[in-house]
């Protein structure tokens, strides 16, 4: 235990410079002022890209990172128009995945997301959120006011409404007014936040489930599990539906939850540095929200929030870090706004600290020389890229089947598509846009996730994916080549004759290297 942990410390120190790490003794000072400058400039970038009016499906992020890997969700979209909610689709898996399997999708949110484009929704989502924490702590005074200014200055805050969120975040944007009228025992009110939730995320109905029943169990309140119940079948259909299909299994699986049988083996879970970091702050405003006014309500939340984060963090992923970060912003920014002590400002300076963890340890690199805070963002469109992929395509059949080749990741599950996984994501949604199936992808992996399944489609030596090809029947083969900053995928027809390619930069906040 003692050799483990002194491993992970080596690995903390090597993967962060000197220079990152006397940060975090300082950053505190100046934290708030570097990222209100950065959201106030990402916003002016937004609302410009917004006020053209035009294409606005096309701005999936406003990182370049964010803008590829959220074609995930554009993908799975594009496959329900075709199949159908339940339908089976020949573009996914290799050519027979039914998507019935996925019981955490939410047809109404993915196709917002798709039509209005990401950065849209997520502005929405934005001044909803924003708007129902004002609103319902009553903020009128000017000390209320500049808690306000606080919150939108926070890592937190930019962090899921600039960067990381997807569709999901039109369910969590109607948590705080779920949050309100459960605790006002507002029955009606929850019912409708809560069933509304159920059709735009199903990570936020998860978190909130739990939440009702840890306050079921506390105050006996049997009302609020009735008026959660038409937001339960809403949530329970689609995974009864899966478990027949081995979706729920499946997906457990992949995401850790599920360790025994399982052939890919994640290792973002178990105690780290940067887990333990995150507990710290999280649970050290839940307890001096504690000793400042008792076991009420918030704290019930708060404290709930802590056992969570733990559990996902440290035992068994059930949920991205962006789920985890916009449930405690919105806890701890309702219970700072609804807080009157006199000794306030001892708990205004932990709520602080709380939500403005140093920003390259939550989960993203900073970009450049952004150590303070994340660098101002600019809405990234994908507009040319997916005309440089469908150009790519112009030869290619539909109902053709493409191999993408990548190393055998020996069942870790990093090393997966060699770390390309987000580069795959718009070229699989320009494949199956024109009915072309581009395998491996994730659908692909959770299939072939047991102990006994085949390695054959992983390999990138001649003969590898010669064989490969002749197996599964495809005519086409996308290969890559890195060139220091540049990852090239090039399509080939019968492994010999090139049709064509497109380069992606890995250069961290750089767009394409597109040629």
């Amino acid at each position: 235990m003692v050799i483990d942990i002194k491993e992970k410390c080596n690995r903390f120190f090597k993967k962060y410079s000197k220079k990152q790490l006397w940060f975090l003794l300082f950053y505190p000072f100046f934290i708030a002022i570097f990222n209100f400058y950065a959201l106030i400039v990402s916003m002016k970038n937004i609302i410009c890209v917004l006020l053209k009016g035009k294409d606005w499906k096309y701005y999936s992020g406003n990182t370049a990172h964010t803008a590829i890997n959220n074609y995930f969700y554009y993908t799975q979209d594009l496959n329900v128009q075709k199949f159908g909610r339940f339908g089976n689709s020949k573009l996914l898996a290799g050519g027979d995945y039914s998507l019935a399997k996925l019981f955490q999708l939410n047809p109404l949110s993915l196709r917002l997301m798709s039509s209005l484009g990401t950065t849209c929704m997520l502005v929405i989502a934005m001044c909803v959120w924003l708007f129902s924490v004002t609103f319902l702590t009553n903020c009128s005074s000017t000390h209320q006011i500049s808690l306000i200014f606080v919150i939108i200055s926070s890592s937190l805050f930019f962090a899921n409404f600039i960067d990381l969120q997807n569709y999901n975040i039109l369910g969590w944007m109607l948590l705080p007014f779920a949050f309100y009228s459960m605790l006002h025992h507002s029955y009606y009110a929850f019912f409708a936040a809560s069933f509304l939730m159920s059709f735009m995320s199903f990570t936020s109905i998860f978190f909130l489930g739990f939440y009702v029943i840890v306050f079921v169990l506390w105050r006996g309140d049997i009302y609020l599990l009735v008026s959660f119940f038409p937001a339960v079948i809403r949530f329970i259909i689609p995974m009864l539906i899966s478990i027949r299909h081995a979706g729920v299994y499946g997906m457990t699986c992949l995401l850790g939850l599920i360790k025994t049988g399982a052939k890919y083996r994640r290792s973002d879970v178990g105690v780290s540095l940067v887990g333990i970091y995150l507990l710290t702050l999280f649970g050290s405003f839940s307890i001096g929200y504690f000793m400042f006014f008792g076991l009420d309500n918030y704290s019930i939340l708060m404290f709930s929030f802590v056992f969570l984060f733990a559990l996902n963090s440290f035992f068994s992923r059930f949920a991205d870090t962006q789920s985890l970060f916009i449930v405690f912003l919105t806890i701890s920014s309702m219970a700072i706004l609804s807080a009157h002590h006199k000794h306030f400002l001892i708990l205004e300076i932990m709520f602080y600290f709380s939500i403005n963890p140093a920003y390259f340890l939550i989960g993203l690199k900073p970009f450049h020389k952004g150590l303070f805070s994340p660098l101002p963002r600019t809405p990234v469109s994908m507009k040319l890229c997916l005309e440089q992929i469908t150009n790519m395509f112009r030869e290619v059949k539909p109902g053709s089947k493409i191999l993408m080749t990548f190393s055998n990741p020996n069942n870790e599950y990093g090393k997966i598509f060699d770390g390309f996984r987000q580069y795959i994501e718009p070229i699989e949604y320009v494949a199956n846009k024109y009915d072309i199936c581009v395998f491996p992808d994730w659908y692909f992996i959770e299939k072939n996730n047991c102990l006994d399944s085949s390695d054959d489609f992983w390999g990138v030596s001649q003969s590898q994916i010669v064989a490969t090809m002749s197996k599964y029947s495809a005519e086409y083969v996308i290969r890559y080549r890195e060139y220091g900053d540049i990852v090239k995928f090039s399509l080939y027809k019968n492994y010999y004759n090139l049709l064509g390619s497109i380069e992606f930069s890995l250069m961290p906040g750089n767009l394409f290297a597109i040629t």
